[in-house]
């Protein structure tokens, strides 16, 4: 798949909470509802390679897609996102 301009494929991360064995919750870093992890970048992407983990801002309207049997969204760099 390819991206144009400044579009980026994204899917969910999974919210982690830090437990110990006994049941503890430690003060280890929640994964927010609006957290990505980019998959492939279009070729007018600046700041974000793949891999990297960005925020969705909370009126942001993705596109969604299936891609490789995956629920993901495709976001615009400079209007959808912010850096975690």
């Amino acid at each position: 798949m390819k991206l144009l301009k400044d579009r980026i494929l994204v899917k969910k991360l999974a919210k982690k909470e830090n437990k110990t064995e006994s049941g503890i919750f430690t003060g280890g870093k929640l994964k927010s509802d609006n957290d990505f992890e980019v998959l492939i970048i279009g070729n007018e992407v600046k700041n974000i390679k793949v891999g990297d983990t960005v925020r969705k801002f909370e009126y942001a309207n993705p596109i969604e897609i299936e891609y490789e049997g995956k629920k993901c969204f495709i976001l615009s760099e400079s209007a959808d996102i912010e850096f975690v």
